[in-house]
């Protein structure tokens, strides 16, 4: 009590926004060591100078570790050589922890009373629902819980791929509904999941990158999501790879260099420019690469081949010109939304006279939320590679949708998006289903289609 009165008293010094702002300190403790922490204070000091105005002459309030206010000091006072930090600096991370605060409430709601078990299923069963508000929630646990997504997207992938155990492809037409739904979700939850994994960068994810050089083949932390061949979960495995940074480059240079298969080659070809985009230090390595490597490869070709110039051109400009075609691609975004959005009843917050007013984070995510084909479907592969410059410099939320526009937008999963899925994966891996070959592959060998997998854990159960 004697603390409280002092500090009063010497609330009397201030002027009332001063005061205010005091108060508001010294009442939250936890908030001003999440300003700390953002901070990072240089030293081994244990206490601190906050600014409560402009300027350099104070008044300030002294602070502890632990956020508690020691005392206030009036206009003038020294502080004693104690670091500070600029108001402006002050207001940035006060609000930047009120943020957190926010999204870590939205987090908690997801939660509720349960265990992680009933968080890992609300991802998993959102599907295309789950918006950006909800996910800057669920970003507050990824520093604890990196590792558990981890686990949840591959446990998430054998799913799927039991899934896939239950039907034949004559008989997909009348798989149950129930099954379909739950592929549709895990189709969505890998996408979920590997933003969830990237979203704080390497450093969360340290234990599970150091054991890459002693698995024997490395697992790509992307590959199960984008060999599924949605746009949906293309974007977000690039952004993931160019956000976890430098650590993918030698596994990708790797497997461009020695990958047989075309899914292989193209994942390889798209991650090494997200990296060239988004980290320097990366950009001369790559460039070198992939003058020499840029040309598709004849496994590839077999699938893309008539877009062999296209995607040669593109793959050009993302070197040398990466922001015209940023600018470009931005522009068609916006056509293509406030095309979407003229053909709806849609609220003032989201009606726009041209497209021009269009929001380019809204036009992007949207397109970032579309189901479009990069495994047959030329037009979806070109996208693909457009949004490369976009994905190499966003954050993790622009990926999502606000909650507000998914209502208006008002999307909704039927069992025929499900078959849709299934078909395009059986016709793109067709070819592979009766291998040219001198022989009969048996179930344990190698799969022909360069996927690395026995035969029976991959074209085997899709042919």
């Amino acid at each position: 009590m004697g603390h409280a009165i002092h500090f009063l008293q010497r609330l009397e010094r201030l002027s009332a926004r001063e005061s205010a702002l005091a108060l508001r300190l010294y009442r939250q403790p936890a908030l001003v060591a999440e300003c700390l922490a953002f901070w990072q204070p240089p030293g081994d000091a244990e206490r601190f100078a906050l600014p409560l105005t402009e300027g350099t002459k104070g008044p300030y309030l002294v602070v502890a570790q632990d956020g508690h206010v020691v005392t206030c000091l009036a206009k003038g006072m020294g502080i004693g050589g104690l670091p500070t930090l600029s108001f402006g600096q002050l207001n940035a991370y006060l609000e930047r922890a009120s943020q957190q605060r926010s999204h870590r409430s939205i987090a908690q709601e997801l939660v509720g009373d349960g265990e992680i078990e009933d968080l890992l299923s609300r991802i998993l069963v959102a599907g295309q629902g789950l918006s950006r508000e909800e996910m800057l929630g669920l970003s507050t646990l990824q520093p604890m819980l990196a590792l558990t997504f981890v686990r949840a997207l591959f446990q998430d992938f054998d799913d799927m791929e039991q899934c896939q155990d239950q039907w034949a492809p004559k008989l997909v037409k009348r798989l149950p509904e129930d099954l379909l739904l739950r592929y549709m979700q895990r189709h969505w939850g890998l996408g979920h999941l590997l933003v969830l994994c990237a979203w704080n960068g390497a450093s969360p994810l340290g234990p599970f990158l150091q054991l890459l050089d002693e698995w024997t083949p490395p697992p790509s932390l992307a590959w199960p999501v984008f060999r599924q061949g949605d746009l949906v979960l293309g974007v977000r495995a690039v952004w993931a790879i160019g956000k976890l940074g430098r650590v993918w480059l030698p596994f990708y240079k790797k497997q461009l260099i020695e990958s047989s298969s075309a899914l292989g080659w193209l994942e390889a070809i798209v991650m090494l420019l997200v990296l060239s985009l988004r980290h320097k230090k990366c950009r001369a390595e790559v460039h070198k690469l992939l003058s020499q490597r840029l040309d598709m490869p004849d496994v590839a070709a077999i699938h893309w081949g008539g877009l062999r110039d296209a995607v040669h051109h593109l793959c050009l400009r993302l070197i040398n010109e990466p922001e015209t075609l940023k600018a470009e691609q931005s522009a068609h975004a916006k056509q293509i939304f406030w095309k979407v959005l003229s053909e709806r009843d849609v609220p003032p917050l989201y009606t726009y006279d041209t497209p021009e007013e269009v929001p380019i984070s809204l036009a992007q995510a949207f397109l970032a939320n579309l189901s479009i084909d990069y495994l047959n479907d030329g037009n979806g592969l070109l996208l693909l590679f457009q949004m490369i410059p976009w994905l190499a410099s966003i954050d993790a939320e622009a990926l999502y949708l606000p909650k507000g526009l998914l209502d208006v937008l008002d999307i909704t999963w039927s069992a025929s998006d499900a078959k849709v899925l299934i078909e395009r994966r059986r016709q793109f891996y067709e070819i592979f289903h009766q291998p040219k070959v001198s022989h009969k592959v048996g179930r344990n060998e190698p799969c022909p289609c360069g996927s690395g997998k026995k035969y029976k854990k991959c074209c085997a159960r899709t042919g």
